[in-house]
């Protein structure tokens, strides 16, 4: 019995100096990271740094954390951030992330405050120095954004998952209820006012390549580009307008697409309308791109859903021999 009394006690011992070990490679990893991209120009500060969280869990708190990367532009201030990992698992990298309720993003066109209920992140990562990205899911619950031109946008409920499928593909699936978007951007879209303010759901599930995977360098360097995109299925529900995307992309170094994309619309005829009252069809060519919708609509079943077959080439979304306008550019900051 003593024998194991000891045993025990040894044991609790040597967990007691495994974690505290732990802890501090931890902290100062982080003050280490944080003092390699002073040296690369970055703003980078913390106020307080703090491990807790014994004996089950790695528990680091940052409190008032500022980023700044002067070559895009971007800054983020944190009034607290907090990063708990598995001390029991070293070579399974699984780090739980849970963002404040409020927080400030800055970009070279302006600011975005952040606010929401719940912003959690779960990311299990490769174990070597690269820390390259394997699985990230993430949860939001009632997050509103504030621009700093007073526009509005928020989201009741979000969810998604980017999990490294091999080499630097990766398969994305988002959701997001009840979505409202700012008030500039539904004017861009909707500038009759035709559709509710707030969208019902919106849902991609898609397969991408990046130039390379997904890991440190993405915040310390570069981002990854995408070069080929597999669009399994995006889909809206706005009112009374449901629109499918799917289709095969690829996409050059200035992220110009180019390929098939097939769009499904139920009630085509208001979102024509939506086309033309936006700009994005000419309204010359409106009874053209009617009477071919409509031959379209008669021969795919219902008369208020088409299936539209849509190009992306030299920068430009075409419907055959018509251009319909720019196509987007899929370029990540």
């Amino acid at each position: 019995m003593r024998l194991l009394v000891k045993v025990l006690i040894g044991l609790a011992l040597l967990w007691c100096m495994y974690w505290g070990v732990g802890a501090y490679f931890l902290k100062t990893g982080v003050a280490a990271w944080l003092d390699a991209q002073r040296q690369q120009g970055w703003a980078a500060d913390v106020d307080d740094s703090r491990v807790s969280g014994f004996p089950l869990t790695f528990w680091h708190k940052m409190i008032g954390l500022r980023l700044a990367d002067p070559d895009t532009g971007v800054a983020w201030d944190l009034p607290a951030l907090e990063i708990s990992a598995r001390p029991w698992a070293p070579n399974d990298v699984t780090v739980t992330v849970t963002w404040p309720k409020e927080q400030r993003l800055f970009t070279v066109n302006g600011a975005l405050a952040i606010m929401a209920d719940e912003i959690t992140a779960n990311l299990k990562l490769r174990p070597n120095t690269s820390m390259a990205l394997d699985t990230a899911q993430f949860t939001v619950v009632n997050m509103t954004g504030r621009l700093s031109d007073g526009q509005n946008f928020s989201v009741a409920s979000a969810n998604g998952s980017f999990v490294l499928l091999q080499d630097a593909t990766y398969d994305l699936d988002l959701s997001m209820v009840e979505l409202t978007p700012g008030q500039s951007m539904k004017l861009i879209i909707d500038p009759n006012g035709r559709l509710p303010d707030r969208l019902d759901r919106l849902k991609i599930a898609s397969t991408q390549t990046f130039s390379k995977p997904w890991d440190r360098s993405a915040i310390e360097r570069a981002r990854p580009q995408p070069t080929t995109i597999t669009l399994e299925l995006a889909q809206a529900l706005w009112g009374q307008l449901e629109l499918r995307l799917a289709g095969d992309v690829t996409v050059d170094g200035s992220g110009s697409p180019t390929g098939q994309v097939t769009v499904k619309a139920v009630n085509w005829e208001e979102i024509l309308d939506l086309a033309v009252d936006s700009g994005a069809i000419p309204t010359g060519s409106v009874r053209t791109v009617e009477g071919l919708l409509k031959t379209l609509a008669r021969a795919s079943g219902p008369p208020n859903t088409i299936d539209v077959p849509l190009t992306l080439k030299n920068g430009m979304i075409t419907f055959g021999f018509l251009p319909l306008g720019p196509a987007p550019n899929l370029r990540l900051p």
